[in-house]
């Protein structure tokens, strides 16, 4: 090939060819293409470029960062939704404006300040206490950084943090805003208070059918049905196709053979143990026990009150330092052992239970085995069967059809709503496993399918949304007790309220709050000293009566309404803030300057990003990464 092509270089047709490959290579770029460009801007400072992996890196270290907040369950769109991406775009775009800023100030990091960065960090050092290269090489390698990547990490985060500090450093809180603050903030109050809930009242009666007919109508919101929707799907769960594997015998045996650890149940032993420094203590306290001495108490008895006991709770053998592994497992149970030596120091273990280990037999675990096999060779078929489902779809099937050529069957549900719940409010049985069902039947359109996914168990599901139903008022005649057992709500609470204001009126009008409550029968209950946060407040006091209290004069009262009623207060006293708690106002001092240091920075950091100025392509984040889930 190579030879015809030298011969019929010289060909002026050829030429031309040549001419113009060479001349598109040289205009668009070899990579553009055959491939497109791999990895894309999507965002812009000045002259710096953010590219796509840049995001996605930083997209993945905050979702792996917060997703032990969510048990470990964090996927992409949820983290997009909660703003992680948002904050890893804004991260690299403020990394770059500092950058770009504190060279425009001349602020340059020398090698000898990076060296001394590095070799101070923790991380780095051996247990020595002493810079390591290898450590550090290991740390970096592990964290999917190259030394020269890390170097200019860090030379970048340096003169940030120079940049940022010059900004903040004398961010002072005057006194002018600090000490009527802390008077504000720390003024104390108390008050007495009672309170009248809404099942104290016991006579409601019950409305006719006029009053529930327009009850129904004039709170129609209270008794709505969600959107639900129509959806057609077909789930192909290994486990369900795992019911139809067969497993031969003589697989099921050697899968046996092959886990036969996992079916081990080693032996166990609860342990005791007291550790001595000298052997001679040791050897005391030995003599001692066989004496009848408490174990607990022994080492105190010895005059070693550090050799405490220690309960080490359910061990096996292979979970106790080698040295007393084996005289401890030959203990019965109460048995103490001799003084025995380890690194440590001087050991006396006591074995306080046992549990014998054994094997479980291939019949235990058959049904067990049997069903990892087939889930095992069902999730590999799936794949497959995955694959020809879609390629009839392509092909112009419906999903019924589809389902029809390869033995699935078709689900259709007639009303679902976006809890998984039907119209009588009961979870809908049959659902592929997780989340990703509801949010992929939200997301898509009406009278469209879905792309195939995937479950979080290896399995696949498509879904057609057939009718979107909007909601709607139920009728009166599916909600009629509901709307009763509302309207008794709303008459308890109305009479409580105008329990309560006539206990207001009262004590406005000069009677005693103890009297009202001992005539209304109610308990009559103390807050003492809380703050105009809330702080120290009793439980009855609502934030928005402690507001009202801190309104009001000493012998005044206001009234406010609880999750259950209403409670009806009186001011006693007021207190003044402790103009001599130093340590109080220490505290709001640093927190004020750190409240000052931060909006200095907001400003700073949104002046450099005006300075430099920012662009933000976000058709190549839809395209590169909110696509990737």
């Amino acid at each position: 090939m190579l030879q015809a092509l030298r011969q019929q270089a010289s060909s002026w047709v050829v030429k031309i060819l040549l001419g113009l490959l060479i001349a598109s290579f040289a205009i668009w770029g070899i990579n553009d293409i055959f491939l497109g460009e791999r990895d894309p801007m999507v965002a812009k400072v000045g002259s710096i470029k953010i590219v796509s992996s840049e995001l996605n890196e930083s997209f993945r270290d905050e979702i792996n960062r917060m997703a032990p907040l969510f048990g470990g369950q964090l996927d992409r769109e949820k983290a997009r939704q909660i703003g992680l991406l948002d904050r890893a775009l804004y991260g690299l775009i403020d990394r770059a404006v500092y950058s770009l800023g504190s060279a425009d100030l001349g602020i340059a990091i020398s090698d000898q300040l990076i060296r001394k960065e590095i070799r101070e960090e923790p991380s780095f050092r051996n247990r020595r206490g002493e810079f390591d290269p290898a450590i550090f090489r290991q740390v970096i390698s592990s964290n999917n950084m190259s030394e020269e990547g890390y170097i200019n990490f860090l030379r970048q985060g340096l003169a940030r943090t120079y940049l940022s500090t010059a900004i903040t450093a004398h961010a002072e809180v005057p006194s002018q805003m600090l000490d009527p603050l802390y008077r504000f903030r720390n003024e104390r109050r108390s008050a007495e208070y009672v309170k009248v809930t809404n099942a104290s009242v016991t006579v409601i009666g019950t409305p006719g059918e006029a009053a529930i007919a327009a009850f129904h109508k004039s709170h129609s919101a209270r008794f709505m049905a969600p959107e639900f929707r129509s959806v057609t799907f077909v789930n192909l769960d290994p486990n369900i196709l795992a019911e139809g594997v067969d497993v031969p015998d003589d697989k099921l045996r050697k899968e046996y053979e092959d886990r036969i650890g996992e079916f081990t149940i080693r032996g166990r032993r609860k342990v005791e143990q007291i550790v001595f420094k000298k052997e001679a203590t040791a050897k005391r306290a030995s003599d001692l026990l066989r004496e009848g001495a408490k174990f607990a108490a022994v080492g105190a008895t010895v005059g070693n009150k550090s050799a405490e006991m220690v309960s080490l709770g359910w061990l096996t053998q292979a979970e106790l330092i080698p040295e007393i592994a084996k005289a401890t497992f030959a203990l019965a149970d109460g048995g103490i052992t001799k003084p025995i030596k380890s690194v440590l120091g001087w050991h006396l273990v006591r074995v306080t239970g046992s549990k014998k280990g054994r094997v479980k037999s291939f019949n235990e675990v058959r049904a067990q085995l049997k069903k990892s096999i087939a889930v095992a060779s069902a999730t590999e078929a799936i794949y497959r069967l995955a694959n020809r489902f879609e390629d009839a779809l392509a092909g112009g099937s419906t999903i019924e059809e589809a389902a029809r050529q390869h033995s699935l069957k078709a689900v259709k549900i007639d009303a679902i709503d976006a809890r998984g719940r039907g119209r009588s409010g009961v979870p809908v049985k049959g659902l592929p496993s997780g989340d990703e069902f509801l949010r992929t039947m939200l997301s898509t359109p009406e009278l469209q399918e879905s792309q195939l996914t995937e479950t979080a168990e290896g399995g696949y599901f498509l879904l057609r949304v057939n009718k979107v139903i909007p909601p709607e008022l139920k009728p009166l005649a599916v909600v009629r007790n509901q709307v009763i057992k509302a309207w008794q709500q709303d008459r308890r609470a109305a009479a409580a309220s105008k329990r309560a204001q006539a206990i207001l009126d009262r004590v406005k009008r000069g009677e005693n709050l103890k009297a009202v409550a001992s005539a209304e029968k109610l308990v009559l209950k103390q807050a003492a000293s809380f703050t105009r946060i809330g702080a120290g407040a009793a439980n009855g006091l609502t934030p928005a009566l402690v507001t009202k209290l801190f309104s009001l004069k000493p012998g005044q009262a206001g009234m406010a309404r609880t999750s259950d009623g209403f409670v009806v207060a009186v001011l006693k006293d007021i207190k003044g803030a402790d103009a001599n708690a130093k340590k109080a106002k220490d505290e709001m001092r640093q927190a004020l300057g750190r409240g000052i240091s931060d909006d200095l920075l907001g400003q700073f950091t949104g002046a450099l990003r005006n300075q430099f100025g920012v662009e933000i392509n976000q058709k190549t984040i839809e395209a590169r990464l909110l696509a990737d889930r």
